[in-house]
């Protein structure tokens, strides 16, 4: 580390010192000076694609290099349960209603409408971009992205194009790739998808360290076909299939029509899961290799410590709880995601419980860079990062659906109420049945409280910007995300 003069030692006190009168203020101009510069921190979100809560288990590099020196949250859940949905969420801040992609293609959602709605003008991307940080992108982006565009306040791109399936196009093993406006074609045989991102990825942090930057990595895994490179197919050979109370629930009669109308899972049924259980955790040692990689090169390049590192996903996954494979549920599985964080100032070892959502992955990330994001409807975590008690928080978040099994649902500490668009209902009380074993929405005792969570869900469903949607979600507003946990 270079020695620097007294004079510069003062200059940067100075220089900090007005930042921080300043910083509520979104920068405006692109060029920063040095010391501007190594005062902002680094950020690195990674984001997997359909990865369980409970699989974090699996993933000792995550547990050893993000959790150990970092916070997890317990209750981290995403407010739409499908792919892309929830990326336009992670990207704008705000609920499904008000960015307007409720689905994972044309006419209501993809990568196209995203574009052609305006929406992409105005993201975390390029409101970091003009905060003064250098961005890059790396890994899937939205749903249906296949053409040269690259979205604005992007500088380096390397978005995967097209669904994951290595037999597009009729040729087997090849996966295609955006480079900042060029396609490009490669060869799951020759690197596999996640090696590919994690080499773009430390590639782009090497090449800017000295200057404040913003980097997603999303990759694939642990999404279906759940692709595992060659040295990783023979893991997990006896590992079984997670069984919880709700697997294969017997009495459905209390769910909804098409929980009513899903099969019991036969021997057969059951032996596919286990093996595609397997199969997903196998293409997530990649991931975890990844995040190895990164948290390494930071540390030879010297930018760890003053680089914040998140990991999440896009939505959860259901392995045969309540009879059902896969997302766009309310129950658990498909809502709750991981989320650990690690970083300056925040505090090691810990699990925080409150309720957060992908609402506030944006927000909190706009705080660090002393960016802005008036439009959101998410807050920064920064309170629940620092270690100190907070005495203002959210006590519930909404969930919406728009097709299929559409519904609306509220998930607030204790419990999941659901409104379905044909009329159904659901309302468990997780406190004393965390599987949602049984639904009381029926119950005589229960119907003021039914009254009263449906009037709430009614204002979360319409719910608008930061404040609004904070007064619906039960909780003052909070400050302006301010830099730093």
């Amino acid at each position: 580390m270079a020695v620097r003069t007294l004079t510069a030692v003062a200059a940067m006190i100075l220089l900090t010192s007005l930042m921080a009168i300043t910083y509520a203020c979104a920068p405006t101009i692109s060029s920063f000076s040095e010391a501007q510069a190594a005062s902002k921190p680094n950020v690195v979100f990674i984001m997997t694609d359909d990865q369980d809560a409970a699989s974090i288990s699996a993933m000792p590099s995550v547990k050893r290099y993000l959790a150990a020196p970092g916070t997890s949250f317990y209750n981290s859940f995403v407010t739409t349960p499908q792919c892309c949905p929830s990326r336009a969420t992670f990207l704008t801040g705000k609920y499904g209603h008000n960015h307007g992609i409720k689905n994972n293609k044309l006419p209501d959602g993809g990568a196209l409408k995203f574009q052609g709605s305006g929406a992409d003008r105005d993201t975390i991307a390029t409101r970091m971009k003009a905060a003064g940080y250098a961005t890059g992108y790396v890994g899937k982006y939205l749903n249906e992205y296949e053409s040269g565009y690259v979205p604005p306040g992007w500088d380096r791109w390397y978005g995967y194009m097209g669904a994951y399936n290595s037999r597009q196009e009729g040729r087997p093993g090849k996966y295609w790739i955006n480079e900042n406006g060029r396609r490009k074609i490669y060869r799951f045989s020759e690197q596999h998808d996640t090696d590919y991102f994690s080499q773009r990825a430390t590639a782009f942090m090497r090449a800017r360290k000295g200057t404040p930057w913003f980097l997603v990595v999303a990759p694939n895994a642990p999404h279906s076909p759940s692709y595992a490179p060659k040295r990783h197919r023979t893991l997990y050979q006896n590992t079984r299939l997670p069984v919880t109370p709700s697997f294969n629930e017997a009495d459905v009669s209390d769910k909804p029509q098409y929980v009513r109308q899903a099969p019991s899972i036969s021997k057969r049924a059951r032996a596919g899961l286990a093996e595609d259980h397997r199969q997903r955790l196998r293409s997530l040692r990649s991931v975890d290799e990844m995040v190895a990689q990164v948290v390494s090169t930071l540390r030879k390049t010297g930018q760890l410590s003053n680089t914040y590192i998140v990991y999440t996903s896009d939505n959860g996954w259901q392995q045969g709880q309540h009879r059902l494979t896969g997302k766009g549920t309310p129950y658990e599985e498909s809502i709750r995601v991981p989320l650990i964080i690690r970083g300056p100032g925040v505090t090691a070892g810990r699990t925080r419980y409150e309720i957060v959502a992908n609402t506030d992955w944006s927000p909190t990330i706009a705080g660090w860079g002393g960016a802005s994001m008036p439009a959101a409807d998410g807050r920064t975590l920064a309170p629940l990062l620092s270690g100190n008690p907070v005495t203002e928080w959210r006590q519930r978040i909404l969930i919406e659906f728009w097709h299929g099994a559409a519904f609306a649902a509220i998930r607030d500490e204790s419990r999941t109420y659901v409104e379905y668009g044909n009329g159904e209902r659901e309302l468990y009380n997780l406190a004393t049945d965390p599987y949602q074993l049984n639904s009381m929405h029926r119950s005589p005792d229960q119907q003021t409280l039914t009254q009263d969570l449906s009037a709430r869900l009614q204002s979360l469903k319409s719910c608008a910007g930061r404040e609004a949607c904070a007064a619906a979600e039960g909780a003052d507003p909070l400050p302006e995300p301010q830099p730093g946990p």
